[in-house]
C-alpha cells in the first residue's frame, strides 16, 4: 500500500516506521527542525516493542500537494494534535477535492476530527 502520514511526531512516526518495516511505502508529512532531521538523518525510533533507524520519504505539506494528487495514496492517516486538524483540512480541501475519494484515518485524540474529516 502507498500510505501518507500526516503529523509524523511521536504517534505518525511510530507507526510509519510499523508500516515501513511491513513492506508498504510510506510519505511522512512534518515540519520545522523535525522535517528537516528526517530529511537529512532519517528515522530514529526507539520504541519497548520497535526499534526503527533508518531513511524516510518526508515532505512539507506544501511541496507535498504541489507535487503529488492525494489519489496517489491508498490510505492518508491524520495524526495531527486535535486543535490543528480544522486549519489543516482547511489547507487540504482543494488538494483533497481534485483527486477521487482516498481512505482517510484518523490517529488523533478526540472525538470531534472524524466530523471535521467528513465535512471536507
Amino acid at each position: 500500500m502507498r500510505i501518507l502520514i500526516i503529523g509524523a511526531g511521536g504517534i505518525g512516526a511510530y507507526y510509519g516506521a510499523r508500516l515501513i518495516m511491513a513492506g508498504h511505502q510510506v510519505q511522512l508529512v512534518a515540519r520545522g527542525p523535525h522535517l528537516a532531521a528526517m530529511q537529512q538523518r532519517g528515522l530514529q525510533l526507539s520504541h519497548p516493542d520497535l526499534s526503527y533507524a533508518g531513511p524516510v520519504d518526508a515532505w512539507t505539506i506544501d511541496a507535498l500537494c504541489a507535487d503529488q494528487p492525494a489519489d496517489a495514496f491508498d490510505l492518508i492517516v491524520i495524526a495531527v494534535k486535535a486543535g490543528a486538524t480544522a486549519p489543516l483540512l482547511e489547507s487540504l480541501g482543494d488538494w483533497l477535492g481534485r483527486s477521487r475519494q482516498v481512505a482517510i484515518l484518523s490517529i488523533q485524540n478526540g472525538v470531534d476530527n472524524e466530523p471535521l474529516i467528513e465535512s471536507v
